[in-house]
């Protein structure tokens, strides 16, 4: 048997519930506000005694949200300071597998010498903080800067693998020999981005061509960001690649820039010899907050 009896819908009893729900998310914004405006917008920093550390509003309010019942356990969260960041974007970095040289290197300390590296660093720019897919090619001399902005992507990604084709090739060859030794073509695929530095300088063999083509295809195939650079022009890699691999490669580069300025070394030597790259005098402009020293 039916029930013909018709639903009634209690819209006030809705109303009321709203309204509760927003005056108590009003009086909860307002005990936030409040909590905030007695903390100091700046702390020193327990490791370098002259640096600062900024009041992190945005994660203190979501700290204060996830405990809404309990203000008198609500506690303010700063940022690291400049050279706390620093240190620890050259740690990841160290780890990924960038040489020391190259540690400083970021997308704020390259500057570009004309319109079209100015174009360039607009582009690399746009992959690393949206593009985020696909390949990314820099072509061109030594002492351009593709090595520096391969590596400034790397800072954006906060992780990542940095090889060299040639270190590699010589990776791989270790397992031949060892079981215990890690697979360098798994670590490559399984990268969030990958940097393949120095590409197109081939050390022979029968096991390189299949190595790349394993470790490219693979990403390739799933859309993974990728950077690569070399010293050849994108004819001569292509060569390298065969039609195949250079085929998907270009229709999966987001780019593929050419540099052909006049190196950038000769203005990086004071930089160079006096340890730019060392963490401990770093520049301090870069690197995403974070929200405690190390």
């Amino acid at each position: 048997m039916n029930d013909s009896t018709p639903h009634i819908v209690d819209f006030a009893r809705y109303a009321r519930i709203a309204a509760e729900n927003h005056q108590r998310e009003a009086a909860l914004s307002q005990a936030i506000d409040n909590f905030l405006r007695e903390q100091p917008t700046q702390i020193e920093c327990d490791t370098h005694a002259d640096q600062k550390r900024d009041l992190a509003v945005d994660d203190t309010k979501d700290h204060c949200r996830t405990y809404p019942s309990n203000p008198d356990g609500w506690k303010p969260t700063y940022y690291s300071c400049p050279i706390c960041r620093e240190e620890h974007a050259q740690k990841r970095l160290r780890q990924a597998g960038v040489p020391e040289v190259l540690l400083h290197a970021s997308l704020d300390n390259w500057k570009p010498k004309d319109r079209h590296e100015k174009q360039h660093l607009a582009d690399v720019s746009k992959f690393a903080e949206e593009i985020r897919r696909g390949f990314l090619v820099l072509l061109g001399p030594v002492g351009t800067g593709k090595s520096h902005l391969a590596v400034a992507c790397l800072r954006r990604f906060n992780s990542g693998v940095f090889v060299k084709q040639s270190s590699l090739l010589r990776k791989l060859r270790a397992t031949y020999n060892d079981r215990d030794a890690s697979d360098p073509i798994d670590r490559c695929q399984a990268a969030s981005l990958l940097v393949l530095d120095e590409m197109g300088l081939s050390g022979g063999g029968r096991d390189e061509a299949p190595m790349l083509s394993e470790i490219l295809s693979y990403r390739y195939e799933r859309r993974l960001p990728t950077v690569v650079t070399s010293n050849l022009t994108w004819n001569e890699l292509a060569s390298e690649l065969g039609d195949r691999l250079a085929d998907r490669m270009r229709e999966a580069a987001f780019r593929i820039l050419t540099f052909d300025g006049a190196s950038h070394r000769a203005a990086m030597r004071d930089a160079y010899f006096a340890g730019k790259g060392q963490a401990d005098t770093t520049t301090r402009r870069n690197g995403s907050k974070s929200k405690s020293c190390l």
